[in-house]
């Protein structure tokens, strides 16, 4: 029998979806690489229960520090006066260049502060810096409950008994501690810390105060670095230390702030002497005065005025919606002013400010505030006459370009200063 022989198959291999397999893989590749990147040196950094975004990594230089105090950029090793060069060049090649120091917790800051020289010399000025609130309720560290007691004609709550383990953790975390009035946690807390520490004082104290907050201070051993916001705080400032810097309370710019007029003035403080609400509740009792305007007082207790409408402690958001319906504030107070923040918020947000002529807002605001004589109802009442009649555009841009001296972005590099040096 004879079988008649298969046929010959072709054994080829069909390359018209090679391209197509070989680009597949290129993307894959490309996609799926990535690249080396510093990795520094094994610091242990502090936690951050919050933290910010960088705009982008592109202009981000990584400088890092070990608890040894090796430090290193771009995996190399370098001596703490080659930081000015390295930096410097890397300015240049980069305006954009923010300088992202990462430190370990146990890194000495000696170091630090001599890092941050030699970033200054090299003017790459644009650095990270992390902080936390150690306060009651702060989302940080809540140091628990307040009391409330009157003091200084006024009312403040303070914490005289804070959560000891949540204020050690707060000393544990930070390089730099800021404490704002340093009485109640020098004296009562008896806070102590090796660690670089500034105070700040707000308040304006009586001379009553001042001698015994002076005579209380004798028994402080901590060594800080004392600042205050004003020329009325120094005082303040001069019973724990002769020494003391002024950097004045700063608000960040609203490059959108314009003045309308309208018909609706504005009171802010609590319902308390010195912020004298009383004055205003005479004013809204002026019936031509009160048919023409709308009266606001955003404060922490009701009146019994009908004509005003008291917005009882608004959160920040309804606060600043207040502020917009607003054209004139009134800045009322008698007395025992150190600065007055509320002052320059008022003008930034679009109304023109109308306060007593008490010396330390006068100090605030210069030649650019509209003043009445302090508690005279008749000078506020001639003011108030006078705003209905004028158009005060003018007098708010005035207003307005003279709290570009306490813009925060300006202040920031003061502050900068005090922690670095």
């Amino acid at each position: 029998m004879k079988f008649r022989r298969k046929s010959g198959v072709e054994s080829k291999i069909s390359t018209s979806s090679m391209p197509d397999i070989i680009f597949m893989l290129l993307i894959f590749f490309m996609v799926t690489t990535v690249l080396r990147q510093f990795s520094g040196l094994p610091v242990s950094l502090p936690k951050a229960e919050r933290i910010e975004k960088l705009e982008s990594k592109r202009h981000t230089s990584d400088i890092w520090v070990s608890k040894d105090g090796l430090i290193s950029i771009e995996d190399k090793l370098y001596n703490n006066e080659d930081v000015r060069h390295v930096m410097y060049e890397k300015r240049a090649s980069d305006p954009q260049l923010t300088v992202s120091l990462k430190a370990d917790q146990a890194a000495r800051m000696e170091i630090i502060s001599d890092i941050h020289n030699e970033l200054r010399k090299a003017d790459a000025l644009k650095l990270n810096y992390s902080t936390k609130i150690c306060a009651p309720n702060s989302l940080d560290y809540d140091l628990g409950k307040t009391i409330s007691f009157p003091f200084n004609k006024s009312v403040v709550n303070v914490s005289l008994m804070p959560k000891r383990k949540v204020l050690k953790e707060a000393i544990a975390w930070a390089d730099v501690i800021h404490i704002h009035e340093p009485f109640i946690p020098l004296f009562f807390w008896r806070f102590k810390s090796n660690k670089k520490t500034i105070v700040t004082h707000h308040a304006s104290l009586n001379k009553l105060y001042l001698i015994i907050q002076e005579i209380l201070f004798l028994f402080v051993s901590q060594k800080v670095i004392s600042t205050c916001v004003s020329n009325e705080a120094l005082k303040n400032a001069h019973t724990l230390s002769d020494k003391s810097i002024i950097i004045h309370n700063g608000i960040e710019i609203n490059p959108q702030a314009t003045f309308t007029h309208s018909y609706n003035l504005l009171f802010m403080g609590r319902n308390e002497k010195r912020k004298n609400i009383r004055l205003y509740e005479k004013l809204a009792n002026n019936k031509m005065i009160s048919g023409l305007y709308t009266f606001l007082a955003i404060t922490n207790k009701k009146g019994k005025v009908k004509n005003i409408k008291y917005i009882i402690n608004p959160d920040e958001k309804d606060k600043k919606k207040i502020l917009n319906f607003s054209s004139y504030y009134l800045a009322l107070n008698k007395s025992n002013e150190s600065f007055g923040i509320v002052l320059l918020e008022a003008v930034n947000y679009g109304n023109l400010l109308i306060s007593s002529d008490i010396d330390s807002f006068k100090k605030v605001m210069g030649d650019s505030g509209v003043y009445f004589k302090n508690n005279d109802i008749k000078s506020l009442e001639r003011v108030i006459d006078y705003c209905t009649n004028n158009n005060l555009r003018d007098q708010w841009v005035k207003q307005y370009q003279h709290i570009k001296r306490y813009d925060i972005d300006k202040l920031i590099n003061k502050w900068i200063s005090v922690y670095t040096n």
